[in-house]
């Protein structure tokens, strides 16, 4: 991979010694993963494919404005990787610059994703516990706004199935797919109609409701995406995206945002960019909140206003999630060195 100081990298017109030295490459953050045998290999295997050139990285711009570049706020992820990271100047939008070919995303989601995110090659029951809570979590949410009995339910990107098992205990019928064959094998031993593949291998005008949960962040060409939605939505059928929020940052990872970032993880949202995003492709909101749930509609005539979306508290927080952070560091190791004195006393 090319250095981040040469060619396009300029186009972001933002210095890099303005990254705060820890959101950059550092053998400090490699020496602080803790990751398992399997996380390692796939994590190895994955830099290589970088480092060598089989994988291609293209500067992207934004999807919402056609703005390019924007501020850097990161260089790495959580894993080490290197993932340029920037929030949009025109409408606040956090997302990947430095993204691969589909080809490549293609690759990395069928050999590495599942080893380097869950650490296993299989889905154990652990796995499938959790994505059955989170499902119901989630039914309890969207049932409010969304009549779920006898409604068929298709879940983009559905792993073990987990979900969709959550929304068959409220009397829907469903139906998954998803490119992980292994995962997949555990959900069809649950009884579940499961295939392997994306939103193209679903017929089209079935679903009375879509889920996305945990899975827009991941989708590249999100305009295509979105054209497959409609096309398999009923008339009057609703898109339901959960994604993991920008503003709960400070509260899952602490304030750290390099423990929120995932090189799998292209866009990461606020309430107001995935309103932005759903009505750049056609969808309005019928219900969101910040946590980050949503409800949306097809519409011919929604429109996005980037001026009124844009998300003017964003930044602030981003910078008083890393100023705490490094306050609850500092507070830590000075609890730690009073401690040993105290032992030592």
């Amino acid at each position: 991979m090319s250095s981040p100081r040469s060619g396009n990298w300029q186009n972001l017109r933002v210095p890099v010694n303005r990254v705060p030295r820890r959101l950059r490459e550092s053998s400090a953050h490699l020496r602080r993963l803790n990751l398992t045998a399997v996380q390692a290999n796939a994590r190895n295997e994955l830099l290589e494919k970088i480092r060598s050139g089989k994988w291609v990285e293209n500067q992207t711009a934004c999807p919402v404005c056609g703005a390019d570049g924007g501020r850097v706020i990161a260089e790495i992820d959580r894993y080490g990787i290197p993932v340029t990271t920037v929030i949009c100047k025109v409408c606040s939008l956090i997302r990947t610059v430095n993204q691969l070919r589909e080809s490549d995303y293609a690759e990395f989601y069928s050999s590495f994703y599942r080893s380097l995110y869950d650490g296993a090659l299989h889905a154990s029951p652990k796995f499938v516990d959790e994505q059955i809570v989170r499902g119901r979590r989630l039914v309890r949410i969207i049932s409010r706004h969304i009549d779920l009995d006898g409604k068929l339910v298709v879940e983009v990107g559905c792993g073990a199935g987990g979900v969709l098992r959550a929304f068959q205990e409220v009397g829907s019928q469903v139906f998954g797919c998803d490119y992980g064959e292994e995962y997949l094998e555990a959900g069809r031993r649950l009884g579940l109609d499961l295939v392997r593949g994306g939103i193209s291998e679903i017929p089209t005008g079935i679903a009375d409701v879509i889920v996305y949960s945990h899975v827009l962040e991941h989708i590249q060409d999100l305009k295509g995406e979105f054209d497959e939605i409609r096309r398999v939505l009923k008339p009057a059928g609703k898109l339901v995206v959960e994604v993991p929020g920008v503003y709960k940052i400070h509260r899952q990872y602490a304030g750290d945002i390099l423990e929120y970032l995932q090189n799998a993880h292209l866009y990461h949202f606020t309430r107001q960019t995935l309103t932005l995003i759903c009505s750049k492709f056609g969808f309005s909101e019928v219900w969101s909140n910040q946590h980050v749930y949503g409800v949306f509609s097809p519409d011919n005539d929604v429109r996005p206003s980037i001026r009124a979306r844009k998300d003017v508290r964003l930044r602030p927080y981003l910078f008083l999630c890393r100023l705490s952070r490094h306050f609850l560091r500092a507070l830590t190791q000075l609890l730690i060195r009073n401690t040993y004195r105290g032992a030592q006393s």
